[in-house]
């Protein structure tokens, strides 16, 4: 490799190289400021925290119900009720 510069130099922005963000890649905080929803990338990144938030207490709440149901949800509680009655009913019977 005789001859090559070990300089090597990248066009970069300076905020790009400050933040170390990927040159030419779609961010969402970047978006929001474009789109005007927030000012700032810090803010951005705030309002993206909370929809998260909020994802996950919605995920959470629907999670509750898929796995609460209103139905018996002891099987066996059924089966000991009618051994019971079985049982006692027999021990009151007539020999």
């Amino acid at each position: 490799m005789s001859g090559m510069s070990d300089d090597v130099r990248y066009e970069t922005s300076e905020w790009a190289a400050r933040r170390g963000a990927p040159i030419g890649r779609y961010s969402f905080p970047d978006a929001l400021i474009r789109w005007g929803v927030v000012s700032t990338r810090e803010q951005a990144e705030y309002a993206l925290l909370g929809v998260s938030g909020v994802a996950i207490v919605i995920a959470l709440f629907f999670m509750r119900g898929a796995f609460s149901s209103s139905t018996n949800t002891d099987p066996n509680k059924e089966n000991q009720a009618r051994l019971m009655e079985e049982s006692l009913g027999s021990q009151w019977q007539v020999r």
